[in-house]
């Protein structure tokens, strides 16, 4: 059930492959769902670290931990397609990902998502490359680079997405996921809030986000 709704949250993205009427060739459409795909799967990802999900996966008998690697290595595989289709589609050359122009709107937004990818890719090297190599407490601390590698891919998609600004139901679909990414991060701050001021059995009733 929980692959399905997985396919269900990307599906919208995946039925613009066969639209042809704004970007011209696959190349380019698919340099934009990519990225927006592997945002929704980064998305599940924070979502499923909430203990009260992990605990209903397993009362199902699925593994959060395989789903965990499931999304994380579909989700490399579009987050990282994004910006290499980017620069072969517009012809840029590499250090167009390490050089921001930031003298317009455009260019800045572009460097939301720059930020984005820097900080996903030290989450991920941290996680699948140097796991057993770093002290727990650092590996954790790293992995919460993942909410503002989000947040900045939220804002960089709504500014500068060709496809997101070109069909607006699509785009109230993103804001609609950006909404629930939005409340899912006040809740982890609260409960977070909450544990730090006061006692364990105090906070209690946020346990299921932490």
């Amino acid at each position: 059930m929980i692959y399905i709704s997985i396919l269900l949250t990307i599906l919208p993205f995946l039925l613009l492959l066969t639209k042809t009427d704004t970007l011209s060739g696959f190349g380019a459409r698919f340099a934009n769902i990519s990225g927006l795909i592997g945002a929704v799967l980064m998305l599940w990802q924070v979502l499923l670290s909430s203990r009260i999900v992990v605990k209903k996966l397993a009362q199902y008998r699925i593994s959060s931990i395989k789903l965990h690697i499931f999304m994380g290595t579909y989700g490399f595989f579009f987050i990282m397609t994004h910006p290499i289709l980017e620069l072969l589609v517009y012809g840029e050359k590499i250090s167009f990902l390490f050089f921001p122009d930031l003298s317009n709107n455009f260019g800045i937004y572009v460097a939301f998502g720059r930020s984005a990818l820097y900080l996903y890719l030290f989450v991920w090297i941290s996680s699948a490359l140097m796991r057993n190599k770093i002290p727990y407490k650092l590996w954790k601390y790293l992995h919460y680079l993942s909410y503002p590698s989000l947040a900045l891919v939220f804002i960089h998609a709504v500014k500068v997405g060709t496809l997101l600004n070109t069909y607006p139901p699509l785009r109230y679909y993103w804001i609609f996921l950006a909404a629930v990414y939005a409340i899912f991060v006040v809740l982890r701050l609260l409960y977070w809030l909450n544990s730090g001021l006061f006692s364990s059995s105090n906070a209690s009733s946020f346990d299921h986000f932490e």
